[in-house]
């Protein structure tokens, strides 16, 4: 009997829904084609799959998450699959801990990397709080802007060993939390959110105007 896959479970969903297949590729912005190649595939981009998880009211990260074998491409190196699930990850648990949290917050995808290599664009963004994540690393050593003079890094620890980076844009005038978006268990996720939303309150004011005129000048 063949494994049940992230295709499969899809269709069943929309077998169940309201939507005829024609209708549902309308909804998720592909053509029917497409439509019935999803229902084939052992794998999903992750942008596609939060389309689908919308409109189908249904969170497939979690299914993911729960039973990495829905999502098992073939050929598919140790290193890949640790990024897949380290997305899955996220895409499942964050939202649900922001909600536990009473956090009204929205998460958004970066552009697609082979277009923003040279733009510095992270991989996903928490809105409105400004928190940038970018797979396997921070922004700071993703982009090596340590030393640019257009950024600012102010850096923080805790004893339970989380830690994250507020970087100020002296060009934009604006500040955004900095963290790598690697594989943390839910509570890993937890602890680390609680950590970054009870220091960013005060602490996003940090860099004021004169702050800013006086690197500015330095540039």
């Amino acid at each position: 009997m063949e494994e049940k896959t992230i295709g499969n479970l899809i269709k069943e969903y929309v077998d169940a829904s309201e939507y005829n297949v024609k209708e549902f590729a309308q909804a998720i912005s592909v053509s029917r084609a497409n439509v019935y190649d999803i229902f084939n595939r052992n794998t999903m981009d992750i942008e596609l799959l939060a389309r689908i998880s919308k409109v189908l009211h249904h969170n497939f990260f979690s299914d993911v998450a729960s039973n990495m074998n829905l999502a098992n491409p073939v050929n598919e190196t140790e290193k890949e699959s640790l990024r897949r699930k380290s997305i899955m990850q996220f895409q499942d648990v964050v939202p649900r801990i922001l909600k536990s949290m009473n956090i009204e917050a929205q998460i958004f995808l970066g552009l697609d990397a082979s277009i923003t290599d040279e733009m510095f664009v992270p991989d996903y963004l928490i809105s409105p709080y400004f928190i940038t994540l970018t797979y396997g690393m921070t922004f700071e050593e993703k982009y090596n802007v340590s030393n640019s003079p257009y950024f600012k890094f102010k850096y923080f620890s805790d004893n339970k060993g989380h830690n994250f980076s507020i970087m100020s844009n002296i060009i934009s005038h604006t500040q955004s939390c900095d963290l790598a978006l690697i594989y943390r268990t839910e509570e890993e996720w937890r602890g680390l959110l609680e950590f970054i939303f009870s220091t960013i309150k005060n602490e996003y004011n940090d860099v004021t105007k004169n702050e800013i005129k006086k690197l500015q000048s330095e540039i």
